[in-house]
C-alpha cells in the first residue's frame, strides 16, 4: 500500500505468512517508517476494523517504536531482513495471546528504557523490554484516503488478487487502443515502482475479466523482459499479453491485417567471420496450450474481421505465423535479416523487437502466469516506406482481435 501527496510519501508492507515464528496461524504483520507512516498503519487498522466487525474478533496491537536493531530492512526492496524483529515481538507473545477481545480498540505496546543488565537475559535488546499494554481509542480522522497496491507472490510469498489480464504496449497508439478498448479511466492509474498501471475490464457473458496494462517506456527485448516480470510481480496475471504494432515480410499480410504469433524467431545472437556475419537462431516456442487456442480460434474465424476506422481496407485479415525478433527496427527493402529469417522459416510472417525477451520471461519459469498470447497489427511493410500512418488503426485492430479470442478461447479458462 503506498500513501503519497503533496507532502507524504509513505509505504506500507505486509509481512509474509511464510516468514512469521508467531505460534498462532491467523495473524497479519504491517510495517512502515516514520510518522506518517504510523498514521497509515493505525488509519489501516481503523478501516480493517470498520469492515471486519461482524464478521471476525480482531485484535489489534501497535507497535510504535521497535528498537533499531529489530527494525526489518529490505534487500534489493524485495527480500527482507528480519534482525532481532522475531526476537522483539516474541517478548510479547503472551500478553498478545491473553489479551482479551474488545472492539474497536487498538493496544499500543508502549516499550520502556532499561538498564544494560537485560543484555544477560536477551543480548541484542540491552535497551528495551516491555512495561506495559496501553489501551487506547485512537481517533483517526477519515478525511485522507490511501491508495491500495496488489502484491505478488515473489520471493516474499505475498497473498494477493490475481488479475485476469496483464497487457504490455509500447508506443503510445499501441497503448491507447488498449485503454478505448477495456474500459479504462486513464485520469485514476495506480503508480506503483516509478510506473504507471492501468486498470480496466471487459465483461463477457456474465463474467467480470479484470484487466491490467502498462505502457512500457523502453522498445526492445531486454526492456520488455524486465516489464513482464515486473507486471508478474505486481499483479500476478493469469494471463499476460503482449499487443501492439509490426512490420509485415509477407505479400499476403497487409497493412491493417494482425498476426497472432506461434513461434519466436531471436535473431540477434551472431558470429563475424572473414567470410561476413554468420546468425544463430534462438528459438522460443509457444506453448502447446497455447498453439491449441490459437488453432482452434483460427477455426472459429473463418471471415475477414470489420476494420476500425481508418484502416486501410473496411476489412481486414487474421493471420498465424512465427514472429522475428531482435533490435533493429527494420525498414529496408533487400534488408539481410528479413531474408535471413525467410530462409529459416518461409512462414515467418512478421518482424518487431520485444516478442523474444516477452515470451524468455514467461518460461524462465519463476512466475505464475498460465500463459501469453502475443498479437500484433501490421502498420508497415518492414520497407523503405515504413511510416507511422497506420499506427493507430492497426493497434486498434489488434484490440479487436484481443477481445474476440478473450470472448471466444480465454473466457472459458479464467
Amino acid at each position: 500500500m503506498e500513501k503519497s501527496t503533496n507532502d507524504i510519501n509513505t509505504n506500507i508492507r505486509m509481512i509474509p505468512n511464510s516468514d512469521s515464528i508467531m505460534p498462532f496461524s491467523k495473524h497479519f504483520i504491517f510495517i512502515s517508517y516514520n510518522e506518517q507512516g504510523a498514521f497509515w498503519l493505525l488509519q489501516l487498522a481503523k478501516e480493517a476494523m470498520a469492515i471486519l466487525r461482524s464478521q471476525s474478533k480482531l485484535k489489534v496491537f501497535f507497535f510504535p517504536h521497535l528498537p533499531t536493531d529489530c527494525h526489518i530492512k529490505y534487500i534489493n526492496n524485495i527480500r527482507p531482513s528480519y534482525q532481532l524483529f522475531w526476537a522483539f515481538i516474541m517478548t510479547f507473545i503472551e500478553i498478545i495471546q491473553t489479551t482479551p477481545f474488545n472492539r474497536n480498540i487498538i493496544y499500543e505496546i508502549i516499550e520502556a528504557r532499561f538498564d544494560e543488565k537485560l543484555s544477560d537475559f536477551n543480548p541484542g535488546l540491552s535497551n528495551y523490554i516491555r512495561s506495559f499494554i496501553e489501551e487506547k481509542d485512537i481517533y483517526i480522522p477519515n478525511n485522507q484516503k490511501y491508495n491500495i497496491i496488489k502484491y505478488s507472490k515473489n520471493e516474499e510469498d505475498m497473498e494477493m488478487k490475481k488479475i485476469d489480464l496483464g497487457i504490455l504496449t509500447i508506443v503510445e497508439e499501441e497503448a491507447r487502443a488498449v485503454i478505448n478498448g477495456f474500459n479504462i479511466n486513464i485520469k485514476k492509474p495506480l503508480f506503483v515502482n516509478h510506473k504507471y498501471y492501468d486498470e480496466g475490464y471487459f465483461d463477457v457473458e456474465g463474467k467480470h475479466i479484470s484487466v491490467v496494462h502498462c505502457q512500457c517506456t523502453k522498445q526492445g527485448n531486454i526492456s520488455m523482459a524486465v516489464e513482464f516480470l515486473e507486471m508478474q510481480k505486481q499483479f500476478n496475471p493469469s494471463y499476460m499479453i503482449l499487443l501492439g504494432i509490426a512490420g509485415s515480410i509477407q505479400d499476403k499480410i497487409e497493412l491493417c491485417d494482425v498476426v497472432i504469433c506461434n513461434d519466436v524467431l531471436y535473431y540477434e545472437h551472431r558470429k563475424e567471420t572473414n567470410e561476413g556475419i554468420e546468425r544463430r537462431l534462438e528459438h522460443f516456442n509457444m506453448s502447446p496450450t497455447m498453439n491449441t487456442y490459437i488453432t482452434r480460434f483460427k477455426l472459429l474465424c473463418d471471415k475477414p474481421f470489420q476494420a476500425s476506422q481508418g484502416s486501410f481496407q473496411e476489412t481486414f485479415n487474421l493471420h498465424i505465423s512465427p514472429v522475428g525478433t531482435g533490435e533493429a527496427v527494420i525498414g529496408k527493402d533487400l534488408s539481410e535479416i528479413k531474408k535471413w529469417l525467410l530462409t529459416v522459416n518461409r512462414k515467418t510472417g512478421i518482424v518487431e523487437t520485444e516478442a523474444a525477451g516477452f515470451t524468455a520471461a514467461f518460461q524462465d519459469g519463476t512466475n505464475n502466469v498460465n500463459d501469453i498470447l502475443i498479437i500484433r497489427g501490421i502498420s508497415d511493410k518492414a520497407n523503405k516506406e515504413k511510416n507511422d500512418d497506420w499506427r493507430q488503426a492497426a493497434s486498434n485492430n489488434a484490440v479487436l482481435v484481443l477481445k474476440k479470442f478473450i470472448e471466444d478461447i480465454l473466457v472459458n479458462h479464467l
